[in-house]
């Protein structure tokens, strides 16, 4: 919500005099405010609104020698100021351990607030970005542990509301040397015939994992 200005004029004879300004969000605390009047008697205070004045919030300016409201009764209709709206996207929610992983961030402020992200791999520490739309991260892989991994957005607006998103991201071990089977289960390969080799031992290998081999036929003529 933007800041806005709470004026009282009282006139040159009111040239440096205290006033009391009155803000009563109905629901929330009556607040008060002490201003001294300038030489011409203008008083002013810039005040901000805040998510609990939803509703008309009352003001009044009060002479604080005459103890009198003047009549410069106001009241405004306040609306709630919504966080921005934030979207993760991965590409993939799993990934062989060490790897990369691009994350694609959308964001807008309902509002048109502006806004700044900063986002975090599990507990750790908050990274800042000053990117606002969509924009992609590319979280550290040392950043990543070994099984469930949670990464979170947040994207607060330049008068405090916040939004957030967060995805999970599983990160699994991968074994140094591949299992496989040969099929049909035989321990000399004979020349001319057919065999399959089946690799396997991966629950559910990334897709943009690549593994390879090598076979090697020899007619042991030497």
């Amino acid at each position: 919500m933007k800041p806005f200005l709470l004026y009282c004029d009282l006139g040159s004879e009111g040239a440096n005099r205290k006033v009391t300004f009155y803000v009563d969000p109905g629901s929330a605390s009556l607040k008060t405010y002490a201003v001294s009047a300038n030489s011409s008697g203008r008083a002013e205070k810039v005040l901000t609104a805040d998510n609990s004045w939803v509703s008309k919030t009352y003001f009044a300016c009060q002479d604080y020698n005459s103890g009198e409201v003047s009549g410069y009764d106001a009241s405004v209709s306040v609306s709630k100021n919504n966080g921005p709206d934030v979207s993760i996207s991965i590409e993939t929610d799993k990934i062989a351990h060490g790897w990369h992983v691009p994350v694609t961030v959308s964001s807008d402020d309902p509002e048109g607030d502006n806004f700044s992200c900063k986002y975090r791999i599990n507990s750790g520490s908050w990274i800042n970005t000053v990117k606002e739309g969509t924009f992609t991260i590319q979280p550290p892989n040392y950043s990543f542990i070994i099984g469930s991994n949670t990464i979170t957005v947040e994207c607060t607006d330049s008068y405090d509301a916040k939004g957030s998103d967060t995805k999970t991201l599983i990160d699994y071990a991968v074994p140094d040397k591949p299992p496989y089977s040969l099929s049909p289960d035989q321990a000399v390969l004979e020349a001319k015939d057919s065999y399959q080799f089946v690799f396997g031992g991966f629950a559910d290998p990334s897709p943009d994992q690549k593994f390879h081999y090598r076979v090697i036929i020899d007619d042991n003529s030497d």
